[in-house]
Parts: structure tokens; sequence; C-alpha cells
């Protein structure tokens, strides 16, 4: 058993070198962020303890994967799965409990340690056949993607929506559109595989023109249920309200630059603080969009075949 969590240990502190950090300051940055978030989380609505709540949640839920677990109850003898998975959901729930504590929330703080327990002995399903319809279409597929990946963040973004109305907490309803789009934005972090790039007959230029429109329209469709319901309960918010998909728009658009600027890699630690520069302080956009554009250009100057001879089908570069 103490192997198995030095192996996961070495993963983890891997992906922090291949992200260009050392382990030990990526642990301190993540226990910094986190606090970081819960504190702001709790200074911009009462209901930042459900938020904390629903997140572990779903990192319990993770962890309770059926695969994952019919691996681990192959690998390790009964005693041993029961005290793994016990472990396991105890460490993932240690900070969430922390906080909830240090804020009084005795009652999630309950409910977080029951759940914690209880889903140490629980393996869920794999996802079923059923498709959850979307409002997007098939392209560009991150949208869609996302949105049954993640379908039950976009309920809770609705259900915070509800109660900030019910409650007429104008800023819990304007923190669930806030939420929201930062869950889209979530939606194109991740890379797609190189030849899903190969395949568009654009130069840079085009490519990045139409994919960034399309992910407009439709982070636009997802925003404008909540504008208009923000807008018809909350009236005094008035014409500033028009500021959250400006800076959506452009946040989003920064996001898919730095993506295809280190293409096809992930996002490294330098490009995701550059990222979170950009959500929190807006003037620095007018710098980095520039910069991570012109830098994108080369990159996929490299993956799209436009540039190249029509008789030279070579695959695209995946390292």
């Amino acid at each position: 058993m103490k192997h198995y969590f030095q192996l996961q240990k070495t993963i983890i502190d891997r992906h922090l070198v291949a992200w260009g950090v050392r382990p030990w300051l990526g642990y301190v940055l993540g226990i910094g962020l986190f606090l970081g978030l819960c504190l702001l989380a709790y200074s911009r609505t009462g209901f930042a303890g459900y938020g904390i709540l629903a997140v572990g949640g779903w990192l319990l839920g993770w962890l309770s994967g059926r695969e994952r677990n019919d691996f681990l109850a192959i690998t390790f003898d009964r005693a041993a799965y029961r005290k793994i998975r016990l472990l396991e959901n105890s460490i993932v729930c240690l900070p969430f409990l922390v906080v909830l504590l240090a804020k009084g929330d005795w009652a999630l703080a309950l409910v977080q340690g029951g759940v914690g327990i209880a889903m140490s002995s629980l393996r869920l399903a794999p996802t079923s056949a059923f498709t959850i319809p979307t409002p997007f279409g098939a392209y560009p597929f991150e949208a869609a993607v996302g949105f049954r990946r993640f379908w039950w963040l976009v309920a809770v973004a609705v259900f915070l929506l509800v109660m900030g109305v019910r409650a007429d907490n104008m800023q819990l309803a304007i923190f669930s559109y806030g939420g929201l789009m930062f869950l889209y934005l979530m939606f194109y972090s991740e890379p797609e595989p190189a030849f899903y790039v190969w395949i568009h007959a654009d130069t840079p230029q085009q490519f990045l023109v139409r994919k960034l429109a399309v992910a407009l329209g439709y982070q636009l469709l997802l925003a404008i249920p909540f504008l208009i319901s923000i807008v018809f309960f909350f009236p005094e918010v008035g014409w500033s309200l028009l500021i959250g998909p400006v800076i959506a728009g452009l946040n989003l658009a920064l996001i898919l630059f730095i993506k295809y600027s280190v293409f096809p890699h992930p996002l490294n630690i330098v490009d995701s603080l550059a990222l979170m520069t950009g959500l929190i302080l807006w003037p620095f956009l007018l710098f980095l969009l520039p910069y991570y554009y012109f830098r994108a250009l080369p990159v996929l100057a490299v993956q799209l075949p436009r540039l190249n001879s029509l008789d030279d089908n070579r695959p695209p570069k995946t390292s």
C-alpha cells in the first residue's frame, strides 16, 4: 500500500516537472491557489460553502470511477483496497474540511466528511450509451464535448442563478454567470489530437479566426439565458453587465491563442499563470493577446498543410 502512494506522488511530481516547475514549489502554489480561491469565493458570496462542497464531491466521484477501482480491487487484497480508498478520500477531503470548518460551515463539513467515507466503498458505473443533448454543433467539438463532460457543473451554475434570483442576491446571480464563463474557457484548455488541426486547409490566421468566431458564438449562446435573467430580475445592473461578455470573449481568445502557441503540448505553468493574469487583471489582455497570437502563427504553420506542397501529405507533428 505504501508503494502505491509513493507511485502516485512520483506521477504528480513528473507532471509538475513536465510543466516546468519544481515539485515542492508546485505543492506550495497549489495550496496557496486553493486557499486564495476559497477565500475569494467567501468574500463574494454567502453560498461559497456549497460550491466548495460540490468541487470536493466531484473529486471524490473521480476517485470512485469503476475502471479505476476495478484495477485497485484486482491489484490489492480486500483489506488493503479498503484502506487505500479510505486514505485517498481522506486526503482529498482534508483541505475542503479545513476551509469549511475555518469558516464555520460545520454542517457542510459534516456532509463532506460523510460523503467521503461513504464513497470510499462506492464504484460509479461508467458513462452510459445515452448522449446528452447540447445546444452546440459538432464543430468545433470542444464546446459539445465539454458540455457533456461537465453538464453537472452547468447545472450547478443554473442552480446558483435560481438561488440568486430567489434570494434577491444580484452578486450570486452574477457569480453564477462568471463561473459558467470560466467553465466554458476550460472546454478549450486541452489540446486536441494534432490530426484534427492538420485536416484544415487554412492558413494559420484563417484557422484562428474561424475557430474563435464559432467559439464566441457558442459562448454567447450559453450566456444569453443568464444575461437575460440577470437584466430582467436585477434591472439596476444596467449597461455595466455588458462588460462581462466582452471580458469573457477576450479571455476565450487568449486561451485559444495560448493553446495553439504550445500545440500539441498541454499548457505549462507559465502559460497557465498568463491565463490567470488575463482573467484577473484585464488591462494585461492588451499585451497578452497579440503576444500569444503571433506566437501561435508559426506553430500552426507547421501543423497546417496549407503552406506545404499539395503532394506532400506529411502527417502532423506530435512532439
